[in-house]
């Protein structure tokens, strides 16, 4: 089974390409620095929208937290999962149907 960890911090940017889309986060460490993440995650672009995301759906400023799975060998890099914004939006955005096989 894979590991899956979050992150609280602040979107630096978000693209939907081929093959997957990306997500820049900074981070503060338990010092207070702040440390560059690169989050890669989602199916293709396609995918992407047909489950909820859109060019626009995560902007530079964003505070979110991301539930990702952690790369090996390189500290600050991963597999975006999710990603939860503090109004309590989640992103997929997927019907619960597709969420949740067992519904």
């Amino acid at each position: 089974m894979q590991t899956s960890m979050t992150l609280k911090g602040t979107i630096t940017y978000f693209m939907v390409v081929n093959p997957h889309g990306q997500i820049g986060l900074d981070v503060k460490d338990d010092s207070g620095n702040v440390e560059h993440w690169a989050l890669e995650g989602g199916p293709s672009p396609r995918g992407m929208r047909d489950n909820g995301w859109a060019p626009d759906s995560l902007k530079p400023g964003d505070e979110v937290t991301i539930t990702y799975h952690p790369a090996k060998g390189n500290p600050h890099v991963g597999l975006f999962v999710k990603v939860l914004f503090p109004d309590g939006r989640v992103l997929p955005n997927r019907p619960k149907a597709a969420a949740d096989p067992g519904n």
